[in-house]
Formats: C-alpha cells, structure tokens, sequence
C-alpha cells in the first residue's frame, strides 16, 4: 500500500511539473534541423537538413516556408557509403503555429489541404494523430500511442517530451520534443521501416545548437559536396540508351575496374580493361539496363571514381 502511494505522489509530481512548464513555441524562422538516414539494404543513405525559406500565403493565412537541402549517397553490398549521388535542394511544405492550442500545422507541398504536424496537449494513451500518423503507419494494425510524457532541460529551460510507442510495427524509439519535434524526422514523419531509421543528428536556432545538448557541434550538409566529375574520368553520352563510352585519362599499369552499381548498392555490371595506353577509351553495352539512375565506378590504382549516369 505504501508503495502504491509512492508511485501515485511521485506520477502526480511529474504531471504537475509538466504541465506548470511554460510552453516553448515552435519555431518559425532561423532554425535549422540536420537529419541523417541509415539502414541496411534500404536505399536510404542521406543527409539532409530543414530550414525556412521566408513567409507565403495560403487561403490568406500567413505560413512559413520549409525547404530540405541535402545529399543522396551510395549504397554498397548493403551499406552506407560516403559517395554522393545526387544533392537535393527543394521546398518541402509551409506550416503555422497555434501557440495558444499549441498546435503546429503544415501544408505539404502539391497541396493546399492543412494536415495537423504536432499537437502539444497530447496526454499519456493518446493516439497520434494528423501528418505524423497519415504519413508513416498507414499500414493497416499498425498506430502510434503517447507511452510517457517528462521534461527534457534545454539551455536552461524546461520543455514537454512526449515518448512514443508504436503498436505494431515499431522498430526505433522517437520522441517528439516541444519547440523541434519529431527526433526521428520532424516533417515528414517517424521512420519505422524495417532495417531503416532516420534521427536528428543536431538542431540549431538563432545560432545556438540545443539539441542534442548544448555542447554539441552543427555539422550541416552543405551543397558544394555534391558529387562532381572527376577530370580524369568522361563518359558519353549521359543519358545514355545503349551504349556508354568511358574514357579515362590516366595511365596505369595495373587493369581498370568498371562497375554499374544500381541505387540499392547491387553490382549489374563488372568489367576490367587495360588502360596502359592514354588515353583509355572503352565502349560498353548497358542495354540490358532498364531506365533509371545508376552509378558509374571506376577503379585505377586503388582510386575509386564515381560518376552518376542515367539509362534513358
């Protein structure tokens, strides 16, 4: 009986502090989310950050711009490489705060319908409902609940933490934190694919880094890392629809590599050559491809270059 009343006092506390916190808004302007991607076998590999754009108009309502800015990278027998394959710098959707029913809202892009992002009020058994839960579970049986709500201290302040639980389906803990979100992905939704997870990595307003704790250090993706050609590789033409011409110019005594690699990290094609002669032309037949994005790996004295084509 004594033990009942502890755990009953001690949970009235953690209501009480959480609820006697004062709410910290949203962010709506100079913030920045870094969001880094993993798994295995899951064609997931990027790095990617979140930040705003400036104010528009919808249905004269005055929301705040998302643009998501990043890096695809290949996949090699399963696993995550640091070889970029295409950057990625495009507007994600708007959303508004409701700091009064402390709410967030967003306006995907390509549409005009107002899903609701997060709702601050949520109590412990509570479903997750609005984007969150119409982007990611769909799957049928499969739904989020709120498991435990506490209080994280960040640069002095205290703000609400809402742990979920995912029935069903779930592989990864996530939790949703007021004023940055999701700690899995904050727009587009809580990874939980098998063999896949994407988290926040570091969050950053007003030039301070708060998350995942002050000390840490922002390194954001930057575009001048996307992948560029190398001098000493050319290929023709790209797009392609049959045949691909590689010239390489350098000499090597040893024999050249050439390998097509598929966006998921599968070998379609290996082949070696001579290239003591310079420059080093070779002709290969990729008809067999179908149409799609693939990446071009040349291998010359144990350098490895990397040229994205594209099978028309």
């Amino acid at each position: 009986m004594v033990k009942y009343f502890i755990i009953l006092f001690f949970s009235f506390f953690v209501q009480i502090k959480t609820e006697a916190q004062i709410y910290v808004p949203f962010p709506d302007s100079n913030a920045v989310w870094q969001v880094e991607y993993g798994g295995y076998q899951c064609s997931c590999c990027a790095s990617y950050n979140y930040s705003f754009t400036g104010d528009t108009l919808i249905s004269a309502i005055v929301y705040h711009k998302l643009q998501q800015r990043g890096l695809k990278y290949l996949e090699i027998q399963g696993l995550c490489s640091t070889i970029p394959m295409w950057s990625l710098d495009e507007y994600i959707g708007a959303i508004r705060s409701d700091n009064i029913q402390k709410k967030v809202f967003i306006v995907p892009r390509d549409s005009s319908s107002e899903f609701l992002l997060y709702d601050f009020n949520m109590n412990v058994g509570d479903t997750v409902q609005g984007w969150l839960n119409y982007h990611s579970f769909s799957s049928p049986g499969i739904h989020v609940v709120v498991d435990s709500i506490d209080s994280l201290l960040i640069s002095n302040q205290y703000r609400k933490r809402f742990n979920l639980l995912v029935i069903d389906g779930g592989f990864m803990p996530v939790e949703i934190i007021e004023g940055i979100g999701s700690t899995s992905e904050p727009f587009i939704g809580p990874l939980y694919e098998f063999e896949w997870n994407g988290y926040i990595s570091c969050f950053m307003q007003d030039g301070q880094v708060l998350f995942p704790d002050t000390n840490s250090s922002c390194i954001f993706t930057e575009l001048t890392e996307k992948l560029t050609t190398n001098s000493s590789l050319n290929v023709f033409p790209n797009p392609f629809s049959t045949e691909l011409a590689i010239s390489i110019h350098r000499q090597s005594k040893k024999p050249v590599n050439i390998e097509i690699i598929n966006i998921c990290g599968q070998k379609l094609f290996l082949e070696q050559f001579n290239s003591s002669i310079f420059p080093s032309s070779r002709k290969v037949d990729l008809s067999f491809l179908s149409s799609g994005i693939y990446m071009l790996v040349v291998t010359i004295d144990e350098e490895r270059m990397v040229q994205r084509i594209v099978k028309e």
